[in-house]
């Protein structure tokens, strides 16, 4: 799994599914990876219903607080899919005994595929699931890798426009952490690395490009969420307008009137804070 993108993540969840279950047609499902935190649950799956012409339409998978450690998130995934898939083999679904077996089929194929690390996700505190998945399924504490081990991730921390370049060699810009990123053998990212790093390095300086370009094993990504800082200051008050001019980290929309800049979730408590001892407190997020 490369990327938080909706559709990165939906492949890798249909390949599980696939390969768990390669006699069964797996029905059409939609994710989507949202960017809010709640505080009652991780993600949901939602049963097929028919629409009001009658026609099905197809189950979604919806898997919130993205700032949480990335296996834990990806758990939360695989665990939304064990409904659509526990739906598919027995027309319904809970969360009995029948439902974590299906449960510790697809956690060991996301195991093998170094997709998912369970001595990490077993030590999360905020969800009953795994637990119960040791209760009923207990080998699931032996399952190890066995695929993909030499694959590593990379992640360049460009925007959309100044990485466009970057598709022709099969990077996606991910939406939701605002950087492209690659999944590939350790020899291909390698050599990779050491073309981007030179083609940057007449454009950041050293310092920035340790910051600009991260390679990681699969288990050992870090999906660093970002949100979108506006600051909308009316044009009549020109002294806090100029300050943000001067400050130069922010982008002024003329169009729609308003200051802008991406950052990591983890950094944008610390930017609010800074903002108001320079004394703007007009800024909001999503």
């Amino acid at each position: 799994m490369k990327s938080l993108n909706n559709a990165d993540v939906h492949a890798s969840l249909l390949k599980i599914a696939k390969i768990t279950y390669p006699d069964r047609e797996i029905p059409k499902f939609f994710i989507k990876m949202v960017n809010e935190e709640r505080r009652t649950f991780h993600g949901y799956w939602t049963y097929p219903k028919k629409n009001k012409w009658g026609k099905m339409n197809n189950s979604t998978i919806k898997i919130f607080n993205l700032t949480r450690p990335t296996q834990y998130v990806i758990c939360c995934a695989v665990h939304e899919l064990a409904h659509h898939c526990d739906y598919m083999l027995r027309g319904d679904t809970d969360h009995s005994k029948e439902f974590y077996k299906v449960y510790g089929q697809l956690m060991e194929t996301a195991i093998k595929l170094s997709i998912i690390d369970f001595p990490v996700v077993k030590e999360a505190t905020d969800v009953r699931d795994i637990r119960q998945l040791l209760r009923y399924v207990k080998e699931v504490d032996n399952f190890t890798a066995s695929e993909n081990m030499d694959n590593k991730i990379m992640k360049i921390g460009l925007s959309f426009g100044e990485g466009s370049a970057l598709k022709q060699k099969d990077f996606i810009y991910s939406t939701i952490e605002k950087c492209w990123t690659k999944e590939a053998h350790i020899d291909i990212i390698k050599e990779d690395f050491k073309k981007i790093k030179e083609f940057l390095s007449k454009t950041y300086s050293v310092e920035q490009l340790k910051n600009l370009i991260r390679v990681s094993d699969k288990l050992d990504v870090d999906f660093q969420v970002h949100k979108t800082i506006y600051i909308r200051i009316p044009e009549t008050n020109g002294e806090k307008n100029m300050i943000l001019k001067n400050d130069g980290v922010y982008k002024y929309n003329k169009v729609k009137n308003y200051w802008s800049k991406s950052m990591s979730v983890d950094d944008m408590n610390q930017e609010i804070n800074r903002l108001r001892k320079i004394g703007i407190d007009e800024a909001f997020f999503y």
